[in-house]
Parts: structure tokens; C-alpha cells; sequence
């Protein structure tokens, strides 16, 4: 179950980041949200007493479901849907 959970995290932390890449048409963001995402686990690691933190994957999950619901509505709100994928490539 918990690899299960871990799938569907890394699932939707990569749509987020998807999303905020093509919001901000830069990786600054989605790199600066991963950044921050790892502060954040990593500040609020809990150890129980057998060394264990069983509820991480969990935490994890949660917190990346919610933040991919706000960047989705940003994304929906903003219609960035609307803009073209690759507005400044040239063909060659």
C-alpha cells in the first residue's frame, strides 16, 4: 500500500511541476517549489521510537495532492491551457 501511495505521489508532483513549468514558461518555479518541498519533508521528519517514519509517504501524498489542486486552479483561472507548448522554438 505505501508503494502504491509513493507511485501516486511522484505521479502528481510530476504533473505539478509540468504545470508550473508551462504557468511560468521557466524551471525556475517547479525548481523552486521541489526546493522547498524538500525543506519542508525534511524539517518536518518525525522519528517514533522504533526509528521508523511510517506516516512520511503519507504526509507526502497529502501535502502533494493539495498543492497540486491550488497550482491547477491557478493554472485553470490564469488560462494557461490556452497558451501554445512551444511559443518560442524556431524550426531549424
Amino acid at each position: 500500500m505505501m508503494m502504491l501511495t509513493l507511485f501516486f505521489a511522484t505521479g502528481i508532483t510530476g504533473a505539478k511541476f509540468c504545470l508550473l513549468t508551462k504557468i511560468s514558461d521557466s524551471l525556475w518555479l517547479p525548481m523552486t517549489d521541489h526546493f522547498i518541498n524538500n525543506t519542508i519533508v525534511n524539517i518536518l521528519h518525525i522519528s517514533s521510537t522504533n526509528g521508523i517514519d511510517e506516516l512520511q509517504t503519507v504526509r507526502a501524498a497529502i501535502a502533494q495532492t493539495i498543492s497540486f489542486i491550488i497550482v491547477l486552479i491557478v493554472f485553470i483561472k490564469g488560462k494557461h491551457y490556452k497558451k501554445p507548448a512551444f511559443e518560442n522554438s524556431e524550426a531549424i
